[in-house]
């Protein structure tokens, strides 16, 4: 966070821009995770004014110091997808849906922009990471609080849901999940807010099943596997009492679950196996039938729809990014997305072994919940795709350095703001 400091005359120097865009930025990821409960207008979070700010403190301080990074290859691929998006809106089914989601996306790859040129070190990063966890612990909360209050019962549509307001259950659950990998891996840092990381855990759990989202319990339970991978990175004491710990606060938060919630992620295999998904599976039949109508070009993005609108009666959103993609940007458009999801898994592998792992769950997390959401467009998604791309390139840029090629974590972590731009 930013903080003034004097001069050698006692005069106290207001923060640099470099400063104030990260600290900015950090407001931003913070507010995520519970960007829907608390609206400043109609249709504007309060994360869209936390992303405004950022962005223009952002742009001032590249124009004050007149040097940015050079960007990455995968900014390129992620540009051209956002590029190909605006595209559609000549041939869209819905060209006022198409112009709301380009743009979306255009301030989307803006944010992971500024990921890359105030976050160039790993404590930074790492700080970012904390400001998820942080926001995350905000809508928890909430859904905890609804369930306790009985304020949340998902407007009474299903008994033993619960969420925070202005959410969808499965959007949130999944939101959770990923933060549940990332307060795992927060817990292998040395430092005095351990604690706080610890509480997380139980405190996600619990509100995941309250959602009583299936998908969102599936990715959890994918999640959950963070467990064992990150346990060689913690003392042999430490170990212990996160056992411990983990197993008498889960089970306790596990045990105050309401019969009906139960009942509900007990249906997880039969609606595989024979049931539709929550109509799932008729949303993708005709958005499959749609794509053989426009293999190329796509319908347009943000027009699937009203693409499916003939076939189902309602506009449904794919509820499958992978779908959603492929039906509205044509193979064009999937190409340039899986090409950069295949960019990020060589990311992955290139990092060091506890970033490694980390990344893979996240990553696994991320794909097996977007099979069931339409998250292509969501801010989640463009945090961790822009949060890989600088982790990553500083991990290189500190193996680079190394005389042995390794990097050390001390090396990464100190690296300083101008060693990691380039003007």
């Amino acid at each position: 966070m930013t903080t003034t400091r004097r001069s050698r005359a006692g005069r106290i120097r207001f923060p640099e821009f470099s400063e104030l865009a990260f600290t900015s930025l950090w407001v931003l990821i913070f507010c995520i995770p519970w960007e829907d409960e608390v609206s400043v207008g109609q249709g504007v979070a309060i994360s869209h004014l936390a992303g405004v700010l950022a962005s223009l403190i952002g742009v001032m301080s590249a124009v004050v110091y007149w040097r940015i990074r050079r960007i990455h290859a995968v900014h390129y691929l992620l540009g051209a997808l956002v590029a190909w998006m605006a595209a559609t809106y000549f041939w869209s089914l819905a060209p006022d849906e198409t112009v709301t989601k380009a743009g979306s996306c255009l301030q989307l790859l803006f944010m992971v922009w500024l990921i890359w040129e105030f976050a160039p070190t790993q404590d930074r990063q790492v700080s970012l990471i904390r400001a998820y966890v942080f926001g995350s612990y905000v809508s928890a909360s909430s859904v905890i609080y609804s369930f306790v209050t009985h304020t949340g019962s998902n407007l009474g549509l299903s008994e033993g849901r619960y969420t925070a307001a202005g959410f969808d259950e499965n959007e949130l659950g999944t939101t959770l999940a990923l933060a549940l990998v990332m307060s795992c891996y927060l817990l292998t840092k040395p430092g005095v807010g351990r604690l706080v990381w610890f509480f997380h855990i139980p405190t996600c759990i619990l509100a995941i099943c309250l959602t009583g989202s299936r998908g969102a319990f599936v990715s959890a339970s994918i999640a959950a596997l963070i467990f064992p991978l990150s346990f060689h990175s913690l003392g042999p004491r430490t170990k212990w009492v996160v056992c411990v710990g983990l197993l008498v606060l889960t089970g306790t938060a596990v045990a105050v679950l309401p019969e009906s919630t139960w009942q509900r992620l007990g249906t997880i295999q039969s609606e595989v196996a024979n049931g539709t998904l929550t109509k799932r599976t008729y949303i993708w039949a005709a958005g499959l039938d749609v794509f053989r109508d426009h293999p190329l070009l796509g319908v347009g993005a943000g027009a699937f729809g009203p693409s499916v609108y003939s076939r189902l009666d309602i506009a449904y959103v794919a509820h499958n990014s992978y779908l959603s993609v492929l039906v509205e940007l044509g193979v064009t458009g999937a190409v340039l997305f899986s090409s950069t999801l295949v960019m990020l898994c060589q990311l992955i592998l290139r990092l060091p072994m506890l970033e490694r792992r980390t990344w893979l769950i996240l990553m696994v997390t991320w794909s097996v919940a977007v099979s069931s959401l339409s998250w292509e467009h969501r801010k989640p998604t463009w945090f961790l795709f822009g949060l890989l791309i600088a982790q990553s390139q500083t991990f290189a840029q500190a193996r680079s350095r190394s005389p042995s090629g390794l990097a050390s974590r001390s090396a990464v972590g100190d690296a300083s703001y101008e060693g990691a731009v380039r003007a």
